[in-house]
């Protein structure tokens, strides 16, 4: 396996996000609802959303926040292809640094076709 499973990135951004939460310093609370309040949909839908999320992660380099944005996009109607083709955008824009988490997104494809996640792959 290249990266650690998308369970097991799941199970540790629950864990320590309970743990940050029940740290009492708002500013973990308050980032929270401020990024739920912008993926949600507004004048660009969700979907839309997710997939650019998606970019910025993969450039970032944040494997966490490829795993959960892959499977939000995916729950919100995106294709496989097109995360696939946001993929290659985030490796134009991010260049070879960018090859290497894209490459995670097509694990978590994977391991969501697998697992049978219901969505349209």
């Amino acid at each position: 396996m290249m990266f650690e499973s998308i369970a097991r990135v799941k199970e540790l951004r629950k864990r320590y996000n309970h743990k940050m939460f029940q740290s009492g310093v708002p500013v973990f609370r308050a980032f929270e609802e401020l990024e739920a309040q912008i993926l949600s949909s507004g004048v660009l839908e969700r979907k839309v959303k997710e997939l650019a999320a998606i970019g910025i992660s993969i450039v970032a380099g944040c494997y966490g926040c490829i795993e959960y944005h892959v499977t939000a996009a995916l729950e919100q109607g995106a294709t496989r292809k097109e995360v696939e083709e946001m993929a290659a955008l985030a490796i134009c824009m991010g260049g070879g640094t960018a090859q290497w988490a894209a490459r995670y997104v097509f694990q978590v494809l994977e391991e969501l076709e697998h697992k049978g996640a219901g969505t349209d792959l």
